[in-house]
C-alpha cells in the first residue's frame, strides 16, 4: 500500500513503537489473545524441564560427587511401568515398517 498524504503517515508511524516494546510484552500479549495456545506452551516446557533436564542436572551433580545410582529419564521409566508405551530402541514391531511395502 502507498503512503499518498501527510496524514497517512502519521498513522503509520506508531507501528514502529510496538518494536521497542520489551520481550516480555510480546508474551503477555500473546496470553491475552490466545490463553489456551500460552497455557499449552506452559505445559510443553514444564514437561521439557521435568523430562530431560532435571534428570540430566542430576545426573551431573551425582557423577561429580561420586554417588550412587544415575537418575532414570521419565521415558525409561514410562516404558518400564506402562504396557502402551512403545520402546522405540527396540526396532519395529512390524514385519515391515508401514509405506514400504
Amino acid at each position: 500500500m502507498a503512503v499518498s498524504t501527510s496524514e497517512s503517515v502519521a498513522r503509520a508511524a506508531p507501528t514502529s513503537l510496538v518494536a521497542a516494546q520489551p520481550w516480555y510484552h510480546s508474551i503477555v500479549r500473546f496470553a491475552r489473545r490466545k490463553p489456551l495456545g500460552a497455557f499449552c506452551g506452559l505445559v510443553v516446557i514444564m514437561l521439557l524441564i521435568v523430562g530431560d533436564l532435571v534428570p540430566e542436572v542430576l545426573n551431573k551433580a551425582s557423577r561429580t560427587a561420586g554417588m550412587g545410582q544415575p537418575v532414570p529419564y521419565v521415558a525409561d521409566v514410562m516404558r518400564d511401568s506402562l504396557p502402551f508405551v512403545y520402546a522405540y530402541d527396540q526396532g519395529c514391531a512390524l514385519r515391515a515398517p508401514p509405506g514400504t511395502e
